[in-house]
């Protein structure tokens, strides 16, 4: 857990508590809390008196307090530096109760919130030894917990009495004699008053006090002034109660708080006031144990009760038979080697003397065995989990003979191959446990060893998907434990097999974690065996971040580790016996590419593979297993095509024909998996073998005929990845006998598909299939010496010209044609076309930056544009240096600004980046330095970036652009519909841009006058066009609302361009259609009133507003009544105001009068006569 990491995902808090930058810079040990994370957390707690009383407050900095704390969940223990400080702050705000208290304080309650988190992060039993245990603490404490125990239970007091049991729990671990708290005989004892307030917390519905109360109770019972008056009683108790309950679910609290409490005895109690019971309870819970209808809570209770059990009918000892490694530590001296000899000697001869012998109870024995082994093939993890250490704790204390037959049992029935991951699962634990405690012995190794492999690549089948990996993560944690207890030459057998295997699944297994897992069992097994070959070098190369990435591990470092001889034969075996066939298509094509990667170092082993399990594959029926055979098999002779190997020319023939083997499951739609993987399939397969089967091995038609297939797929990425499949099979036709079959293909199919396609994906693939033929196919001329490209160039610009109903929102078909027409010109010339050809592809360019096309997806001719801009960086400067065009080139700039001005966030970085390298290119460009100080980076001092074009603070830099008078139109064009869109963070920089700029210019009629020209001239030539319309009056309602128009106030008919964007507002709130267009219209038009009342424009502006008023929609005649009502009303203290008289009757219709009732449009038409005539204005 890095500091840096954790700063990135934990923002300090705003305001005088947050840490300066230089503090959070600070690079930190990886050993401590972040420093500036332990200074915004200690200023949290100290903070706690000033915000305690405010819940609004305390919410939020609790959950601040908690957000940082969880961070380190993972690693708790870099809190240790500082938690003992934290608890101790936190406790001085803890006022404990008094007489006449029966609640802490707010204070003393968020101080608890906070210490019962930190027990969450840290763990209760670490944090309770933390606690305070001074005698003196102890009646106050119980006190509390007295008071809170009787009163009633809220969650809001919850943490309080999580933190009470805990600290009661420390305090009756001190040993003093109980009885000296006890003020008289008549009250009860202190015991008595412990139990009696506890007890209740273990009958609620589950929660986390449970394991806490039974805790302390257990505490109690067990001290030694009380277990012999106490225990006994107390686990009778248990049992009784234990024999009344039936059910196996939690939701029995009498049966879970029994539980919980033997539990905690079993495991505190000693053994000889526990072992005259233990019959009992082992008879009462035995009854209880189904593991098929308990639930969770229940099953992992009565296993960790029963195997407590089975350690009190056994004697605690270390067995004789035990394997002793000797010293642990790796760096040892001779002294050390010495020791660790007499002991291995002594081990020897321990293990040929025989057990004590002592009465062992088989039947309870047997009872405990059975239920801890049943519980390893549980389909709960932690039930699984807490039975393998029961496994191991039970084994250490049986005689060597029943310790054997306990690990053949695991053996038997855990690791069948009918046995489903959660037997392998619970069998590798309890390996583990057993190798890691010693008692796995070496003569055992034969039968664990193999059984480890299988483990290591488990996987279980499901459908689409498989179950396992935790079994191959257990199955490294049988590795790590080996590691650690064996002798490296107890190992040795078994070192290679078990290194290549590690080193395998270090690289080669889905998931990170095992990934991970792996590695770290290597360097375990580098470190303590020091046998493993090349062992520090592949260590270095799989270690824990590098093996990280999946993609980077099975392309990058598997290939390095493959270098080193011992390892590149398992590893190309593992691929092809495991991972050409997984269940995912992911690791298939990864392994794919690995094999091609691999066959560079030892091309003899990938050949053996290919040849002996990767061609019979190509024939299964099975989809899966069909497709990773291809996959390999085309990845593989690709690789050892590149290292020299040839095959027999029969081999290349049979592998040359199945495309053709495979069409018919390709036809397949692609909704079908069949048909898909197929699919995806051929398109590796023809990429990687066109160039290396010989051309008169390769039935051409066949192939052809899969390509066209797959390129008019529906699926984006298969066509993708079958036009780069293309772009590498057509340079078979480059030479004279086979370039007539493409060119024919070409004018017969491609180009007549192109025009007349039936589907869009179609047309894309097609015009896709188009750009990428090789430069000998596109200079073929036909007869009439026209050559070939040509043809598809006048096909290509008709498409995109050319709208049809059928192919009108075909967007991304243009968009496909455009990048081909692009791809021609850069490998054919522009100087090739003629005149006209290139004069039309201009056109077409151009103009495909005015296509905002919609459907269903949004403003899909967003793809369109930005083809063509890229489209316009590479064929402007062509043109210019060819002397052509170059009266066009002003048009295509300005359509650029306007497109970086715009809304979407993907086309304003586009755009950007097409501007800057056109600026770069030397190109001839009007008021080029205005362009080169808004767009290029090095000239922003604040580092831009080009994703920073995404941002809506770009609009800030755009804004320059307002005040060209050149490029003015096209900028406020874009800056009107990203101001008067919908996205707030885009409408909001946009809006602020503009109105910024037009604030400098609120003075100067003339200025402003500029301004309103080109906004109306932008509405007169978008007249009817939704696109534009509706967020230019956005645009200009934030205008008039800004009020950077009153200087036009007393003279508004003064400004022709105000006049004629008044009669464009005026007809589109006449106009029938979007009322929420026409209610924006209505609000500029009060914004229109406070003009001078004299005026036409307020003459035209009142009249609409009035005709409003007669909507047949309701929301518009309130909207418009209200309106206005609040322009009238502010004109009421105007002493040159026209008709004062009629004013407050005025005022009394519009607020009287119900706007939103229907049926009743004849009334309303006669109010709307009756406000017009007292406005004097037409209606």
């Amino acid at each position: 857990m890095q500091e840096k990491v954790l700063l990135e995902v934990a923002p300090a808090l705003v305001g005088d508590d947050s840490p300066d930058d230089a503090t959070i810079s600070a690079p930190s040990p990886l050993h401590v809390l972040a420093s500036a994370h332990q200074e915004e957390i200690f200023s949290l707690i100290r903070s706690i008196p000033s915000f305690g009383s405010s819940p609004r407050e305390e919410e939020y900095k609790f959950e601040r307090f908690r957000y940082l704390l969880d961070l380190y969940q993972e690693q708790p223990v870099l809190l240790d530096p500082c938690i003992n400080d934290m608890i101790t702050t936190l406790l001085s705000f803890v006022k404990l109760l008094g007489d006449g208290q029966t609640r802490f304080d707010n204070a003393s309650t968020v101080a608890m919130k906070f210490l019962s988190h930190i027990a969450k992060v840290r763990g209760y039993k670490h944090f309770l030894s933390l606690l305070p245990h001074e005698v003196c603490y102890m009646e106050k404490v119980l006190v509390c917990l007295e008071k809170y125990s009787d009163s009633n239970y809220s969650e809001k007091d919850y943490e309080v009495h999580y933190v009470l049991l805990l600290w009661m729990t420390i305090l009756c671990k001190n040993p003093f004699d109980f009885n000296r708290f006890d003020s008289s005989s008549e009250r009860p004892s202190t015991v008595q008053r412990i139990i009696r307030a506890v007890m209740p917390y273990l009958y609620k519905p589950i929660s986390k006090f449970h394991p806490v109360a039974a805790l302390l109770l257990a505490t109690v019972v067990t001290r030694e002034d009380a277990r012999a008056k106490l225990l006994p009683s107390t686990v009778e108790s248990c049992v009784g109660a234990l024999g009344t309950c039936s059910a196996k679910s939690s939701n029995d609290v009498v049966l879970v708080a029994n539980l919980f409490l033997l539990t905690a005895i079993f495991k505190h109690g000693r053994r000889e006031d526990l072992f005259a019971s233990a019959g009992a309870v082992l008879r009462a819970v035995s009854r209880l144990i189904d593991f098929e209808k308990a639930d969770f809570v229940v099953k992992k209770l009565l296993v960790k009760l029963v195997q407590r059990l089975g350690m009190v009918f056994l004697k605690p000892r270390v067995c004789k038979w035990r394997y002793e490694r000797g010293n642990r530590v790796l760096t040892l001296d001779s002294e050390s080697v010495k020791k660790v000899k007499e002991s291995a000697t002594r081990m020897e001869v321990n293990r040929l003397e025989d057990d004590d012998d002592y009465d062992i109870p088989c039947e309870e024995l047997e009872v405990v065995l059975d239920t801890v082994l049943c519980a390893l093939r549980d389909q709960d993890t932690d039930i699984r989990w807490s039975a393998a250490k029961g496994v191991g704790r039970v084994a250490s204390r049986l005689p060597m003979q029943l310790a054997n037959d306990v690990l053949s049992s695991i053996l038997a029935h855990n690791f069948d191959e009918l046995a489903g991951h959660a037997a392998w699962h619970g069998g590798c634990l309890a390996i583990a446990e057993l190798s890691r405690r010693g008692y796995l012995l070496p003569e055992r190794l034969p039968d664990v060893v193999p059984v480890l492999l299988k483990a290591l690549v488990f996987e279980e089948r499901q459908g689409r998907h498989a179950l396992g990996a935790n079994v191959r993560d257990a199955a490294c944690y049988i590795s790590w434990a080996l590691a650690r207890a064996f002798r490296p030459s107890d190992l040795a057998p078994y070192v290679s097999r078990i290194a290549t295997s590690l080193v395998c699944v270090a690289l080669f297994d889905r998931e990170i974690n095992v990934r991970r897992a792996a590695s770290a069992a290597f360097q375990e097994n580098v470190g303590r065996q020091c046998s493993f070959p090349n062992g520090i070098e592949i260590l270095t190369l799989i270690d824990y971040f590098a093996v990280g990435m999946r993609r980077h591990a099975y392309l990058e470092v598997s290939v390095e580790v493959a270098k080193y001889s011992l390892y590149s034969r398992p590893l190309i075996e593992h691929l092809a016996d495991y991972k050409v066939t997984h269940w995912s298509e992911d690791i298939r094509v990864l392994a794919a590419e690995a094999l091609r990667r691999l066959s560079a170092l030892d091309a003899s082993a990938v050949l053996e593979q290919v040849l002996i399990k990767i061609v019979p594959l190509v024939g299964s029926q099975q989809p899966i297993s069909r497709q990773g055979g291809i996959l390999a098999l085309a990845g593989s002779l690709s690789g050892l095509s590149g290292s020299g190997v040839v095959m027999q020319d029969s081999f290349y023939q049979s592998v040359a024909r199945i495309p053709s083997d495979t069409f018919a499951m390709c036809e397949k739609k692609t909704q079908s998996i069949v048909g898909l993987l197929m699919r995806r399939a051929m398109n590796s397969f023809i990429h990687l073998l066109s160039t290396v089967i010989p051309p008169q091995f390769i039935p051409l038609e066949d192939w052809l005929k899969t390509l066209d297939l797959i390129v008019c797929d529906e699926n984006e990425r298969l066509r993708t990845d079958a036009v780069a499949a293309a772009s590498q099979f057509f340079t078979i036709f480059t030479c004279a006998e086979r370039v007539d079959l493409l060119v024919d293909r070409v004018n017969q199919r491609y180009i007549h598909r192109v025009l007349r396609a039936e589907k869009e994906c179609a047309r894309e693939g097609i015009a896709s299939l188009l750009g990428v033929l090789p430069p000998s196919v596109y200079a073929i001329q036909d007869q009439d010496h026209i050559p070939l490209y040509a043809k598809i160039v006048n096909a290509l610009i008709a498409v995109v010209d050319g709208r049809s109903g059928i192919d009108a929102s075909w967007a991304y078909g243009r968009r496909a044609s455009i990048d081909a027409l692009a791809k021609i010109v850069s490998v054919v010339g522009l100087d090739s076309l003629s005149l006209s050809d290139s004069s039309r592809l201009i056109d077409c360019v151009i103009n495909a930056l005015n296509d905002y096309t919609t459907d269903s997806r949004g403003d899909v001719g967003r793809v369109l544009r930005a083809s063509a801009m890229r489209a316009l960086g590479m064929l402007l400067p062509i043109a210019e240096r060819y002397n052509r065009h170059t009266e066009r080139v002003d048009e295509a700039i300005c359509k650029i600004v306007q497109q970086s001005c715009e809304k979407i966030d993907a086309t304003r970085i586009c755009a950007a980046e097409v501007l800057c390298d056109l600026i770069h290119s030397g190109l001839d460009i009007v008021e080029k330095e205005t362009l080169r100080m808004t767009y290029l980076p090095e000239c922003i001092p604040s580092g831009w970036q080009p994703h920073d074009w995404g941002n809506s603070a770009c609009f800030t830099r755009l804004a320059a652009l307002l005040s060209s008078q050149h490029y003015r139109y096209h900028a406020l064009s874009g800056f009107v519909i990203s101001a008067g869109g919908l996205g707030e963070s885009t409408m909001r920089g946009a809006s602020d841009a503009l109105l910024e700029v037009l604030n400098a210019h609120r003075d100067s009629s003339p200025d402003m006058e500029v301004f309103l020209h080109d906004l109306a001239a932008i509405f007169s030539n978008n007249v009817g066009i939704a696109r534009v319309t509706l967020p230019l009056l956005r645009t200009l309602e934030q205008i008039f609302s800004a009020e950077v128009l009153n200087c036009f106030g007393a003279l508004p008919d003064s400004s022709p361009s105000l006049a004629k964007i008044i009669d464009l507002v005026a007809a589109e709130a006449a106009a029938k259609g979007n009322p929420q267009k026409v209610r924006i219209a209505v609000t500029i038009l009060c914004h229109a009133l406070h003009f001078n009342c004299d005026s036409r424009i307020w003459h035209k502006a009142a009249s609409v507003i009035v005709r409003t008023l007669r909507s047949p929609y309701p929301t518009l005649r309130r909207s418009a009544a209200e309106q206005l009502y609040e322009c009238i009303a502010s004109e009421v203290v105007n002493p040159h105001g026209k008709e004062n008289g009629n004013r407050s009757e005025l005022l009394n219709i519009l607020t009287k009068t119900e706007w939103q009732v229907d049926g009743e449009q004849d009334r309303f038409s006669e109010l709307s006569s009756s406000i017009a005539r007292m406005l004097n204005v037409g209606c």
